[in-house]
């Protein structure tokens, strides 16, 4: 990655100066692009053990991913309206690769403590899923801020980074954290880890489009994460009984 980066530099410096635009082959962005994506996935699903570093890299990769997007957009965009030549990139597979990145960010510390048996408490669990509904948020938001001819590069949430989100609030809700002490924060909390997975699936029903079949088994992860709330008082001894 960074030494297409220096390339890319380096061939728009040659460019410049010699006197021309400084255009490069948008095959080349898209590359690029194609190689941070490729990073943050990598980076998702690799844990070094006793290095604390590698735990936040997904999250330090995304960035750079977004930034770099961001940086380079408007020029993307120039040579896509410019009917550049090359312009005929396989933009799906860019999408594709750009989606499956804000996936592994989203899951990545889930499954790290799924491989570890567990977050270390509801404190953690809860942090973690604070992190994933960010990288939502900004994955929906930038989205909705991209021009048209740029979606590609900015993909909007599908089915599978909602269900990811989902999850992320139902492991909070997991039998292993709850103690006295887990419950004193879980009553804290201005919205429980289950109402936080409804709103999530209500969001998604009315997000995506009509003609998309919805899958079965996401409703089926919000059924459960509302059947873990038996094992936290602080959830259900305050409610009535048909709550319950």
């Amino acid at each position: 990655l960074d030494q297409m980066k220096n390339m890319l530099r380096d061939e728009f410096q040659d460019k410049k100066a010699k006197g021309g635009s400084g255009e490069i082959n948008i095959e080349r962005w898209h590359f690029a692009i194609q190689a941070h994506a490729d990073c943050v996935m990598i980076a998702s699903r690799i844990f070094i053990e006793n290095d604390i570093n590698s735990k936040y890299a997904p999250a330090a990769q995304l960035r750079d991913l977004e930034d770099f997007i961001s940086t380079h957009s408007s020029t993307i965009a120039g040579l896509i309206e410019t009917g550049n030549p090359s312009s005929g990139a396989n933009e799906a597979e860019i999408q594709n690769r750009l989606e499956k990145a804000y996936f592994c960010s989203l899951t990545s510390e889930l499954i790290l403590a799924k491989e570890l048996g567990g977050f270390g408490d509801l404190s953690d669990a809860l942090m973690s899923a604070e992190t994933s509904e960010k990288i939502f948020k900004r994955m929906k938001r930038r989205s909705e801020d991209s021009s048209r001819n740029l979606q590609h590069l900015f993909p909007s949430p599908k089915q599978e980074h909602y269900d990811a989100l989902i999850q992320c609030w139902g492991e909070c809700l997991q039998n292993r954290y709850s103690t006295a002490a887990s419950n004193l924060v879980m009553k804290k909390l201005n919205v429980f880890p289950h109402d936080k997975a409804s709103d999530i699936l209500f969001q998604m029903e009315n997000y995506i489009s009509d003609t998309k079949q919805i899958d079965g088994a996401i409703s089926s992860n919000v059924v459960w994460a509302w059947s873990q709330s038996i094992y936290w008082p602080a959830i259900y001894k305050n409610e009535s009984y048909l709550y319950s």
